[in-house]
């Protein structure tokens, strides 16, 4: 399984949120800073993340972005879900019979759905490394 940098952008920003010990809410250049992350890019998930209710964002000089509730209660799926397109559909493949294309989904299907578990399974605070 391979998960876009998007999502592994995501998880990286998350995390930094998750690490702030002021209450104060953080820039996207201040997530961004000691990272390669690219700063546009990364507020753009940072909005994603907004709306799928991960993140709540605050306007103004002051501005920035905190998790909306901690991080032991995010799981990775929750992230995959707030920035992948779950409308990914198993192409029809001429010269399959029905049969052998319904093998293929039904296997292809399992192993996404296997996956999806254990995602769900991991919280973002499970991946915080704590020095």
């Amino acid at each position: 399984m391979k998960l876009s940098n998007a999502t592994v952008y995501a998880v990286a920003a998350l995390i930094r949120l998750g690490a702030q010990t002021a209450d104060a809410p953080l820039s996207c250049r201040q997530i961004c800073g000691p990272t390669d992350m690219p700063d546009r890019f990364v507020l753009q998930i940072l909005r994603k993340l907004g709306r799928a209710g991960l993140v709540v964002s605050t306007r103004g000089v002051t501005g920035g972005f905190k998790l909306a509730r901690p991080l032991g209660s995010i799981s990775l799926e929750a992230v995959h879900d707030a920035i992948e397109d779950p409308s990914v559909r198993l192409p029809r493949i001429a010269g399959f019979s029905s049969s052998s294309q319904d093998l293929i989904d039904g296997t292809l299907q399992d192993i996404a759905d296997h996956a999806r578990q254990r995602r769900a399974q991991v919280t973002l605070d499970a991946l915080q490394v704590t020095s």
